[in-house]
């Protein structure tokens, strides 16, 4: 169908917003995040609502983790299939297998699985 079209410069598609917002909103940098304002909080004195700005956490989720409700590292939703040593091997396996030149489809990838 041809070359995509170019988008003018700072704007993107609805499907790259979409998918930055879906980033940001599983993003497995938050529990990192989270603890760098807890350290904030406790060692230079800021406030629960100036660190989630500083570490863009929304308030009443930071509000929760602070006041022991909801662990840092819990994450919504049912458990995983493949624990994350499983899901980091087969990366590992995949990148491998397309720097020799063997790139496998989705489909294929799931047939090995």
């Amino acid at each position: 169908m041809g070359r995509p079209r170019r988008t003018a410069r700072g704007t993107d598609s609805p499907a790259v917003t979409k998918a930055k917002q879906i980033k940001k909103k599983y993003s497995p940098s938050k529990p990192l995040r989270a603890r760098r304002a807890l350290l904030a909080i406790e060692q230079d004195k800021v406030s629960i609502k100036k660190a989630s700005e500083m570490f863009d956490l929304f308030y009443g989720y930071f509000y929760r983790t602070l006041s022991g409700k909801v662990d840092i590292d819990n994450r919504k939703g049912p458990a995983t299939v493949f624990s994350r040593m499983e899901e980091e091997n087969m990366a590992i396996w995949l990148k491998e297998m397309a720097e020799r030149g063997m790139g496998l489809k989705p489909y294929e990838f799931m047939d090995f699985i």
